[in-house]
């Protein structure tokens, strides 16, 4: 089994400023290469859906909530429609019905049934306040549960250092990689970007072989070759 987080930056334009603009020619793309696929579970980012509204709006009380949120069913119902249209069998799962007490056991039903779980960035309750929860955040919950064959996160950046993409991960390099990396710049995120993808990878090794990749490299991932950057399994200290 596999987790596939789809970042929001290939299915959304995420530039400055920008609200709620598809990238509907991607996500047609993506859907045709995933057509038929089980025994997956599927994570997308909310992009340009999700944090300009909570830069915006904030997450204080009831309204701004239902803003973000509802932003974030547009985009999971666009882009589930086009995985549906590709013949996988979608059940969308919203994070903030599900968490904080998420039914996991559920969840192997549904893939022991035939469905593909889609999950998606969204604004959670926790304990008697709101957050925001990433899909990233979401592959790593998921990953320790299910401990599948492999996770990897489409971007539509790669993991450089020293100006080179970084074929492999381990041990001995990670922290001066770490180190390298900030949050996304020119971008609206709110959760973190490309640090925090890394961070979150990282944790996920610990359980399974970890990818992050340019995804013109979606194809090979789902045909097991490896591509770059893969981050072999270890106990990376955060």
């Amino acid at each position: 089994m596999k987790i596939l987080k789809i970042g929001g930056s290939l299915i959304t334009e995420k530039r400055e400023g920008v609200f709620e603009v598809a990238k509907e020619k991607e996500m047609e793309r993506i859907a045709k290469i995933l057509k038929g696929v089980r025994d997956i579970i599927i994570v997308h980012g909310v992009g340009s859906f999700g944090h300009p509204h909570v830069k915006k709006y904030g997450i204080s009380d009831a309204m701004s909530i239902t803003k973000v949120h509802n932003a974030c069913l547009r985009l999971d119902i666009m882009f589930c429609s086009y995985l549906e249209k590709y013949d996988v069998s979608v059940f969308p799962i919203h994070p903030i019905e599900f968490f904080p007490n998420p039914d996991l056991k559920m969840v192997e039903k549904l893939l022991e049934f035939g469905f593909v779980p889609v999950f998606h960035g969204d604004v959670i309750m926790e304990g008697e306040k709101f957050r925001v929860i990433s899909g990233d955040e979401i592959v790593r919950m998921l990953a320790e549960y299910f401990k599948p064959e492999k996770v990897g996160f489409a971007s539509d950046s790669e993991i450089l250092h020293r100006g080179e993409v970084v074929e492999v991960v381990n041990e001995r390099n990670y922290q001066e990689i770490l180190k390298d990396l900030k949050g996304a710049v020119g971008k609206d995120d709110v959760t973190g970007g490309m640090l925090n993808k890394y961070q979150e990878a990282l944790r996920i090794a610990k359980h399974c072989e970890t990818y992050i990749f340019n995804s013109k490299n979606l194809e090979k991932f789902m045909k097991n070759e490896i591509v770059p950057t893969k981050i072999e399994k270890g106990n990376y200290k955060l």
